[in-house]
Order: structure tokens, then C-alpha cells, then sequence
């Protein structure tokens, strides 16, 4: 199987049932829709996926539009709003230069979205393309990962993540290993998703092997960021819970002031 079909058809099929588990990805929800209802409406969503996050906040009765770049999860979206009887209004396009005639009082960048963007010229051109899509005044709220150079040192070569999920299609068991390796120079961690799919049998049916990675970014590194792109700096929390900001924080969380 070709690496593009794996990319942008087997994850976006497998990414709901992979992820359903993770307790973190039920918090930043909570969080994020508390932001879209202070907003009262107007919000973006860049990087909706399969709308995990989106559809939360459009069952509030919240005008909510998204942005993605794979059209395989924009249908997946489609599908699931569609059964909920939920209008939503999404257009395929790149964080850094999609283009909507409208203006929103709330984008998001949820999960790791703004951790694809692999060097500072395209985390600016993302920052300064949301920024073109907010009323004066507007929020843009975005959380990535809180480096832990440590964790990052004894991982190299070793699994990142392992676990197991289910096929929704074929119903068979989904085994997980992830390796990572770290690439000082460019700040990017190279991960390599390998994912086996195994009958009841325990024989392996498929195999794909999928690229993914990530920029980390520190926080000062980031502030600046924000600054060129015209932003100021509302909060930044350590959580979804918005604890203060440490060195132990899990999670950078971002709440940024057009």
C-alpha cells in the first residue's frame, strides 16, 4: 500500500477509535467549548478532523465552521454530523493559507495541529493566517506538548506509544508501536507509527508503516512567535484545567489576543 493512502485514507478511518480512550482529549474538549461559548459564535476550527472537537461544540447550538487539510477526515465530519442532524459548514484547506470570506471572533488549533507545522517560517505563516481571520479583538487558542527534554532523550529509538485498538471496519485488532527519534538541530521529533492489523488468530492481516512528526517549541520561543505575528499574549495555562504554567507542565495552552 502506497504511503500517501496511508497517510490520508487508514489514519483518518482508524483516528477515532485510536484516540477514544485518551482522557486528555475529553478535557481539552471541555475546554475549548468554554471558549467557543464566550465567544457566543463566530468560531473556527483549523485542523477539525474527524470532529472530535467541533462537533462538541456545534451540539451547543454554537456557529462553529472547520478547516482540514485531509478531505478523507472532512468526510468522515460529514458523515457523523449528518447521522446527529448537525449543519456544519467545512472547507479542505492548509492552516497557512486557507482562505475564508469571513472573519471569526474564536479560531482553535486543538490537540497537535500547530505541532505539524515543522519550521518557524511555517508556524509564522499559520499564526499570521489565523490572525487575518480574526475580528479585532478576537481569540486565538491553540496547545501543543510541554517538551520534556529528558523523556526525549531516553525515548530515542525506544516505543513511544504502544496499545491496541479496533478496526472499525474490519473489526480486527489494531496493534500500535510508535518509535521516535529526535532531531536536535531541526526541533522535530521523526516519529514512525507502525500499525498491524491481526486476526483472531493472532495472524497479521496488514502492515503500514506512517510517518509523523512533530516541532517542539518552547514557551519563550513560541511568545515571540506570537508577537511577529501580530498577537498579544492573553493567558497561558500548564493544562486544560488552567493550572499555572511550570516546567512540569504537561501541556503549553495558549490563549492568544488579536
Amino acid at each position: 500500500m502506497d504511503s500517501i493512502y496511508c497517510q490520508f485514507a487508514y489514519i483518518p478511518l482508524t483516528y477515532d477509535s485510536q484516540y477514544e480512550d485518551r482522557i486528555d482529549l475529553k478535557q481539552d474538549v471541555r475546554f475549548y467549548n468554554e471558549l467557543a461559548q464566550e465567544a457566543g459564535g463566530r468560531v473556527l476550527e483549523v485542523g477539525c478532523g474527524t470532529g472530535r472537537v467541533l462537533l462538541a461544540i456545534r451540539r451547543t447550538a454554537i456557529d462553529i465552521w472547520g478547516v482540514d487539510l485531509s478531505a478523507p477526515m472532512l468526510e468522515i465530519l460529514r458523515s457523523k454530523a449528518a447521522v446527529e442532524g448537525l449543519k456544519c459548514r467545512l472547507h479542505q484547506g492548509d492552516v497557512r493559507d486557507f482562505g475564508l470570506k469571513r472573519k471569526f471572533r474564536l479560531i482553535i488549533l486543538p490537540f497537535r495541529v500547530f505541532q505539524h507545522m515543522l519550521t518557524p517560517e511555517d508556524q509564522l505563516k499559520a499564526l499570521e493566517n489565523c490572525r487575518n481571520h480574526l475580528l479585532p479583538g478576537g481569540r486565538l487558542a491553540l496547545n501543543m506538548f510541554n517538551a520534556d527534554m529528558d523523556r526525549i532523550i531516553q525515548r530515542k529509538g525506544q516505543p513511544l506509544y504502544e496499545g491496541s485498538f479496533r478496526h472499525p471496519v474490519t473489526h480486527r485488532s489494531v496493534h500500535l508501536w510508535a518509535s521516535t527519534v529526535p532531531d536536535w538541530t531541526e526541533q522535530v521529533i521523526r516519529n514512525q507509527m507502525m500499525y498491524h492489523e491481526v486476526d483472531d488468530n493472532g495472524q497479521v492481516q496488514e502492515s503500514h508503516i506512517i510517518p509523523l512528526n512533530m516541532r517542539w517549541t518552547h514557551r519563550w520561543e513560541f511568545e515571540h512567535l506570537a508577537a511577529r505575528a501580530g498577537f498579544s499574549v492573553e493567558a497561558l495555562y500548564g493544562d486544560f484545567e488552567k493550572s499555572p504554567f511550570t516546567s512540569e507542565s504537561p501541556e503549553q495552552v495558549w490563549v492568544l489576543e488579536r
